[in-house]
């Protein structure tokens, strides 16, 4: 059936918005809310393990260059006989007093070694957790986030005992 000329002037005024004292066409905009959003926090449906991995291991290296300073500064403040002269009011004076004492890259020290190892076993760990993820949820609920891989990744890579 073809619309009446009075309810086409209806649709037309209803895809035209005003504000302030320009009008804006909105035409079309109903499509683009029916598509799905991209997901920018996670990878596309069906990306491979390699690129699981690679993520992992980049998400890794990423995280412990820049905690590196703040562990350092943590291992100093928790040390159970300190020196009288490394007392420390906060994270930020140590962190201040370590770089004016000992130099500029003491707070990094050992970082490359840090990263290297972090890089395999952050792919691993990704890898193995979007597998799991991916068949876990398949069995419970076909295509949902499986909230089980999270507790089996936790028995099998149990967080670090410090």
């Amino acid at each position: 059936s073809r619309p009446l000329p009075g309810a086409q002037a209806e649709e037309a005024r209803a895809e035209r918005v005003n504000i302030g004292r320009g009008t804006h066409d909105f035409k079309g905009l109903g499509e683009a809310n029916d598509m799905s959003e991209p997901d920018y926090e996670g990878l596309p449906q069906g990306a491979s393990t390699s690129t699981h991995m690679l993520a992992g291991a980049v998400a890794g290296i990423m995280e412990h260059c820049l905690m590196f300073p703040v562990d350092c500064v943590k291992t100093r403040m928790q040390s159970l006989q300190p020196e009288p002269a490394a007392r420390y009011r906060n994270v930020m004076d140590a962190l201040w007093r370590i770089v004016r004492t000992e130099g500029i890259w003491r707070p990094i020290r050992g970082l490359n070694v840090t990263a290297v190892g972090a890089g395999p076993a952050h792919a691993l760990y990704f890898a193995c957790y979007e597998r799991l993820k991916k068949v876990l949820g398949d069995i419970i609920h076909p295509g949902a986030n499986s909230h089980l891989a999270n507790v089996s990744l936790f028995f099998l890579f149990p967080p670090d005992q410090e």
